[in-house]
C-alpha cells in the first residue's frame, strides 16, 4: 500500500500548497477583496462555513460539503470546521481555506489545529442541523453580516471562471511546476 498523498505543508505560514490550483485559491482568498467578505473572523477561523457554501455553490454542486466532527456528551457534537471535497481517481480531495489538499493533509491539519481527536463526518448533512440552530447550511452562512456567500461565488467566477474538475485532478498538467505531490511515510 502507497503512503498517503501529500500537497499541503503545515510547517510554514500561511500553508504551503503543492499544487497550484490549492496554492492559487489559497493567495486568492487572502487578498483584502475576499477577507473584507468576512467582517470578524477570517476563512480559517470562522468563515470556513461561508466559504464552503460559496464553493459548492461555485462548482455547482461538483464540490461536496464536508465537516470535521468531535463528539461531545451525549449525542451531541462539536463541528470544528467546514470544507468541501471531490473524489477523483480514487483519492479524496478537500478544498478550504488553505488550499487543496489530499485526505491525509486534511486530518492532519485537523487533528493539529484541534488537539483532539476527531473524524471525517459520513454523512456531514446529519451534522448541520444541529451545528447552524436548526437552518440549512448555507442559510446559517447567509446571516453572516453583508450576506458574504452570493457576493464570495461571484468573486471565484470572475477570478476563475466556470469550476471545472480538469484543475483539481491528480495528475495535474503543468510542466512549469518543479515540485510534485509527496508521498509521506
Amino acid at each position: 500500500m502507497q503512503p498517503p498523498l501529500r500537497w499541503q505543508d503545515f510547517s510554514t505560514t500561511p500553508t504551503e500548497n503543492f499544487h497550484p490550483f490549492g496554492d492559487e485559491l489559497a493567495t486568492f482568498l487572502l487578498e483584502d477583496e475576499q477577507l473584507d467578505l468576512l467582517s470578524h473572523c477570517g476563512w480559517m477561523d470562522g468563515g470556513c462555513l461561508v466559504l464552503a457554501c460559496a464553493l459548492s455553490q461555485w462548482s455547482m454542486g461538483q464540490l461536496s460539503p464536508q465537516a470535521w466532527i468531535r463528539p461531545r456528551a451525549g449525542d451531541q457534537v462539536v463541528v470544528d470546521h467546514y470544507a468541501v471535497a471531490i473524489e477523483l481517481e480514487g483519492e479524496w480531495l478537500f478544498l478550504d481555506g488553505d488550499g487543496l489538499g489530499t485526505a491525509a493533509d486534511f486530518e492532519y491539519k485537523m487533528q493539529l489545529e484541534c488537539g483532539q481527536a476527531g473524524y471525517l463526518a459520513s454523512a456531514p448533512m446529519t451534522y448541520y442541523k444541529k451545528a447552524c440552530l436548526g437552518q440549512r447550511p448555507c442559510e446559517e452562512a447567509n446571516l453572516y453580516p453583508g450576506n458574504p456567500v452570493p457576493r464570495l461565488v461571484k468573486a471565484l467566477s470572475q477570478h476563475f471562471g466556470d469550476f471545472e474538475v480538469d484543475r483539481v485532478l491528480l495528475g495535474w498538467p503543468n510542466m512549469e511546476l518543479e515540485r510534485e505531490s509527496q508521498r509521506i511515510v
